[in-house]
């Protein structure tokens, strides 16, 4: 089988728009994020996607072509940030597909998604633009870098937090835990402290925004194409790599040098949230024209 890769036009969204609904098929979390898989919706992302590829210059959208068909195989969206960008907005989206307490939850899981992104990607606490309600959950614990899960139930959420910091973040005391409300709605519990700092980043990195593979195409090797294809770019720039991976991809990452940092698990009435925010350092750096291994990656 034979693929060819190349940078994605405006033509060919609405293939991959197709490609990607199907793909995820069973990954809820995509449903909340992007609406359902409707002609009218997929127009709208279409509309999104196709504005930010010209207006966003992080923006990299790449695919995989059968060579025998014509058929797009996989779709891959990189944001590359090479340099300190001060100027990134925070975008947490407006769920306008879905009303009423569909709506709430899915921005709800929008909100809780960009959070985590501003956590480690941007360099920035633990925040929400929320203010705290009075309901408060007290714990004297410190946690070490083993493996902890603590569960909450919050109203229409079920939160579970898991943390694997294996040396990485040590000693992460959270004196309490704020229940954040909005109307009738409890809002995920954030910690107000880390004390280890050393899991953030400086702004510069590669994230890998969205990948999918056609069904029928799957366990082909073309995810671990699209994966190196970005990897190897970030080695080039000497930047790190994040993604948030579903159950489905985190194999793939971690075979790609991806490691684990927080396993996040939340549950709504109608979705569940759940991935891993990962990253890859970078492994190589250049000198005097050759590449030489860094670290034993």
């Amino acid at each position: 089988m034979h693929f060819e890769m190349s940078r994605v036009t405006e033509d060919d969204f609405d293939e991959l728009l197709e490609i990607q609904y199907r793909a995820f098929e069973v990954v809820p979390l995509h449903e909340a994020l992007f609406g359902p898989n409707t002609k009218e919706q997929r127009d709208a992302i279409k509309a999104n996607f196709i504005k930010s590829m010209h207006t966003d210059p992080s923006d990299c959208w790449m695919k995989l072509v059968d060579k025998s068909n014509g058929r797009i195989v996989s779709g891959a969206l990189w944001k590359i940030y090479p340099s300190w960008n001060d100027k990134e907005q925070r975008h947490d989206g407006e769920a306008t597909w879905f009303e009423g307490e569909d709506r709430a939850m899915a921005e709800f899981l929008m909100k809780d998604f960009m959070d985590r992104r501003i956590k480690y990607m941007w360099n920035h606490p633990h925040v929400c633009k929320l203010a705290p309600c009075r309901n408060h959950f007290p714990t004297s614990r410190h946690w070490s870098s083993r493996r902890i899960c603590k569960r909450f139930s919050l109203g229409l959420y079920e939160i579970s937090v898991v943390d694997f910091h294996d040396g990485l973040v040590e000693n992460y005391h959270l004196p309490t835990f704020h229940g954040l409300i909005r109307g009738p709605y409890y809002f995920s519990p954030i910690p107000t402290t880390v004390a280890n700092q050393e899991c953030l980043t400086d702004r510069l990195f590669a994230v890998l925004y969205i990948l999918f593979t056609d069904p029928d195409y799957q366990r082909c090797g073309a995810g671990s194409i699209q994966v190196k294809w970005g990897t190897d770019l970030a080695d080039r720039l000497l930047v790190p790599t994040w993604v948030e991976a579903s159950p489905f991809g985190h194999h793939l990452y971690e075979e790609n040098g991806f490691r684990d940092l927080e396993k996040v698990y939340t549950k709504t009435k109608k979705w569940t949230s759940e991935y891993t925010m990962m990253k890859r350092e970078p492994t190589t750096r250049l000198e005097a024209g050759r590449t030489v291994i860094m670290n034993g990656h």
